[in-house]
């Protein structure tokens, strides 16, 4: 058996010693490469954000291209349930900029990406409190239910109870691996059935950087809901709660945010 501990590595790493100069710059940037290569729902946000701002995509547009993708994840199907709208909904000032900016800033997969271009397929992953409060918007109320909730891949990256987390995760173990059959890319299909067939179809990896996220829930009013506890996260109840508040009218929705708040100063008062 061979072994390297004769082997003089430092006489071969003596021909790329780094200056000082460059020992300098990588000492006074430590931590900052640490995820080289790697892309987390920060950096995928930060790209399309770029992008957005390059193009100048309007505000209303930029929402309904999240509107959208809460509910579509590939280009041309996203551009002919466009195309379908009534006239009304064309001649609208989001319509336009928004098909434009389909049509030239966004590809459906990440190997498909350029530096101007975003890939639809991660786009929900980039703002899952934004995507969530579209889905809920979109949604008949019959539909918003608390296993729906669950079967919304982006909840995984919300901050979830431990019992919450543990039921979404075993929700889409379960999703990967009895109803994926196929990938929508033929060049990958053996290499999903590999893993299919070893028992690896749901990616664990994945998932733990998902689930890592911690983001908190939008209500309709565009402010954030949170936890009653931060630190454990949304409780089932608070998420039925979330799902509630959509079948609600805004009058019903200001009454009841004036209830809790005249209900909390009486709390303290009786405290005091």
């Amino acid at each position: 058996m061979t072994t390297n501990t004769n082997f003089d590595m430092a006489s071969v790493v003596s021909k790329m010693t780094p200056s000082k100069e460059l020992k300098k710059f990588l000492e006074s940037n430590r931590g900052a490469f640490v995820d080289f290569g790697k892309k987390n729902s920060h950096i995928l946000r930060a790209k399309l954000e770029k992008i957005m701002e390059k193009e100048e995509l309007p505000k209303d547009s930029q929402f309904m291209l999240h509107f959208f993708a809460a509910m579509m994840k590939r280009k041309n199907r996203m551009l002919m349930g466009l195309d379908k709208m009534s006239d009304d909904i064309k001649e609208l000032s989001w319509f336009e900029p928004l098909v434009n900016f389909i049509n030239d800033s966004c590809v459906d997969f990440p190997d498909e990406e350029d530096s101007d271009s975003f890939a639809l397929i991660h786009l929900p992953a980039t703002n899952p409190p934004l995507i969530l409060l579209c889905w809920a918007m979109a949604s008949n109320k019959e539909d918003l239910t608390y296993e729906n909730f669950l079967s919304q891949q982006v909840a995984a990256q919300i901050n979830l109870s431990e019992e919450v987390q543990a039921e979404q995760k075993e929700f889409m173990r379960k999703f990967w691996e009895e109803t994926v059959t196929r990938t929508s890319r033929a060049k990958y299909q053996k290499e999903f059935e590999k893993k299919r067939n070893s028992g690896n179809a749901f990616d664990e990896q994945i998932y733990k950087n998902q689930e890592n996220d911690k983001y908190l829930l939008l209500n309709k009013l565009f402010k954030t809901s949170k936890p009653s506890d931060i630190t454990t996260g949304y409780t089932k109840q608070e998420i039925l709660t979330w799902l509630t508040s959509f079948g609600k009218n805004s009058k019903q929705e200001k009454k009841t945010v004036t209830s809790e708040k005249k209900e909390k100063e009486e709390d303290e008062d009786e405290d005091e």
